[in-house]
């Protein structure tokens, strides 16, 4: 996936969709909205991922997202 975008790091759905998640819920604070979007079958499952990440995996999803938008936006 990352050759086809013109990127030097690996991207996966999987981490796509964790960052998705994890903007969602820092820009709204709403987990039920998360977890929907998600289609979560659990709000647990949403609290779980999505309210206790650590820093450093923050940073990183953010660093692929920032990554990917530039692309696209150029």
């Amino acid at each position: 996936m990352q050759k086809r975008a013109g990127l030097n790091i690996k991207v996966t759905p999987h981490k796509l969709r964790r960052n998705y998640g994890t903007t969602l819920y820092e820009e709204t604070n709403d987990i039920y909205l998360a977890s929907s979007s998600l289609n979560h079958k659990s709000i647990a499952v949403t609290t779980r991922f999505y309210t206790n990440m650590d820093e450093k995996y923050k940073k990183s999803t953010t660093e692929i997202a920032s990554t990917l938008f530039e692309k696209n936006i150029k």
